[in-house]
């Protein structure tokens, strides 16, 4: 197990290596970087969701709401397994 470890931390390293330069490199604009996109298809939103990009693209799928009341109000948690391409 400690052998593992040693060897995700080494390739975490290397890869802070070769990305840290690049970082460096770029201003704010560049790094940070805002746009406006749509809104999810749903009234009340989704909390938890897993999100990520690829390809330039936000990535958004799963979560948990309340469709039928608030918790205080009795309402049922729903999970959704749905994925969003933004």
């Amino acid at each position: 197990m400690a052998r593992m470890r040693q060897g995700i931390v080494c390739r975490c390293l290397v890869l802070v290596a070769f990305l840290l330069p690049t970082a460096a490199n770029l201003s704010a604009d560049e790094l940070l970087r805002w746009n406006t996109l749509p809104p999810l298809p749903d009234a009340e939103g989704f909390a938890g969701m897993a999100a990520g990009v690829s390809d330039g693209k936000l990535i958004a799928a799963g979560g948990a709401n309340f469709p039928a009341g608030y918790p205080w109000q009795g309402g049922a948690k729903a999970w959704y397994d749905g994925i969003f391409v933004l």
